[in-house]
Parts: structure tokens; sequence; C-alpha cells
């Protein structure tokens, strides 16, 4: 429970840091933030889908004009990472490698 917890006043401190210090950092973090929402959306909808093409199911196939309001446009790309933002601040192997864990446990989607 500590280590979580360290983890995430780590990703936090490091992320407000990264957002204050970067020129639009503010724009990158909404972008990432926004790409993830999409992502998140876009495999929502795909999963409807699926689930509209198995038997005994009685969900209306989406419309791709349905899927798109669903989903939204793609946001603008972002440079927003743990790791972008370690390797700014310091690129010591402990650094690094605390970055990289971080990333594995917060995404453990692909």
């Amino acid at each position: 429970m500590a280590a979580s917890c360290t983890r995430v006043a780590f990703e936090h401190v490091l992320g407000v840091q990264w957002v204050l210090l970067t020129d639009g950092g503010e724009r990158e973090l909404v972008n990432w933030i926004e790409g993830q929402r999409h992502r998140r959306a876009n495999e929502f909808a795909d999963a409807l889908s699926r689930l509209a093409s198995e038997p005994n199911t009685s969900i209306a196939v989406l419309s791709e004009s349905e899927h798109q309001t669903l989903v939204g446009e793609h946001p603008d790309a972002s440079g927003w990472s743990i790791l972008n933002a370690c390797s700014r601040f310091s690129d010591t192997e402990l650094i690094k490698r605390a970055a990289s864990r971080s990333c594995r446990i917060a995404s453990p989607l692909p």
C-alpha cells in the first residue's frame, strides 16, 4: 500500500512540475487526457459492436455516425508521459527505472 501511495505522489509531483516548466505543458497534458478518453471510448464502441453481433442479444449495431458521436474526434498528439517527464528532470538510472515501473503499473492496457 505504501509503495502504491508513493508512486502516485511521485507521479503527481512530477506531472505538476512538467506542466509548469514546459512551454504549452498544460495543452500537452490535456491532449494526453483526451487521447486516453478517446481510446477508451473507441474500445467501448467496439465492444458494443461485438456484443451486437453475438446471438441472443437485442442490442442494435451502432451506425457509423453513432460510433463517431460516441468516440469523437481524435485529439492532437501529446508529448506527455512519465518517462518523458523523468528524462527531462533527471537522466539517472534510478529515476528511469522508477518511471518505467510506474508506466507499467499505471497503464496495464496496451
